[in-house]
């Protein structure tokens, strides 16, 4: 594992890398990043990695607590700066979470307040989605930086760290899509999806994301949707 060359903030005082593979390389380092999962209170400050074969955050003061994601769980990736549906700029993803995810996201949790930021309707909600057979759970992760102006860098390495795992499933003519708002003054909107072979689920949650920045033309993202689904299986019956 090599982070010679990372850029950043290198590692916090006293604290060592994160185990990595011996062909992962550590691209970013990002120290004081409070990380959000779903509609949960932040976790605490940590240190975001960015490698080539993960994203990890670690708790600063809870070094046990730690979050790590392979790129390819990633469906989307931009950036926020709507503050009317989140009262941060951050870095927004959308996560396909196994077991092991979930258990990372309890364990980082449970030093957390107890007060959920929409309500304890989360919590029913939460457990609809986990009775959906067949289906992987979802989980929307935000990445808070201490300084928003920074947004525009870590998007490029999430962007860059990314595309070194495309989606064995694509095909040449059908990708993933991702968004950097602030190209355009951080009011529009995307639909941005890996369309091939989607899952019902997927499409639901990019849905739900849609809703998340400020679209002054919503119909363009409308059609821009319908499009994107136009050969994508009909799961309706």
């Amino acid at each position: 594992a090599r982070a010679a060359m990372a850029e950043g903030d290198g590692l916090p005082s006293g604290q060592t890398m994160p185990s990595l593979a011996e062909d992962e390389e550590v691209k970013f380092i990002k120290q004081r990043v409070s990380l959000y999962a779903d509609d949960r209170p932040a976790f605490g400050q940590g240190t975001l990695f960015l490698t080539t074969h993960h994203i990890i955050w670690r708790n600063d003061e809870r070094l046990e607590e730690t979050i790590k994601l392979h790129w390819r769980s990633v469906i989307v990736h931009a950036i926020s700066r709507d503050t009317s549906a989140f009262p941060h700029p951050c870095i927004y993803c959308q996560v396909l979470g196994d077991d092991a995810v979930k258990e990372m996201i309890a364990n980082c949790g449970q030093n957390a307040p107890d007060t959920k930021m929409n309500g304890e309707e989360n919590e029913e909600e939460a457990d609809e989605e986990d009775g959906m057979e067949g289906d992987e759970p979802s989980y929307e992760m935000r990445f808070v930086m201490d300084d928003a102006n920074i947004l525009g860098v870590v998007f490029s390495v999430f962007s860059q760290c990314q595309a070194l795992h495309p989606d064995e499933q694509d095909d040449d003519e059908e990708g993933d899509f991702m968004f950097d708002d602030s190209t355009s003054g951080g009011n529009s909107n995307i639909c941005m999806m890996n369309v091939t072979d989607m899952a019902v689920a997927q499409q639901q949650a990019l849905a739900r994301y849609d809703a998340l920045l400020n679209m002054p033309q919503p119909g363009d993202v409308d059609n821009l949707c319908e499009a994107q689904f136009e050969d994508a299986p009909d799961e309706e019956k």
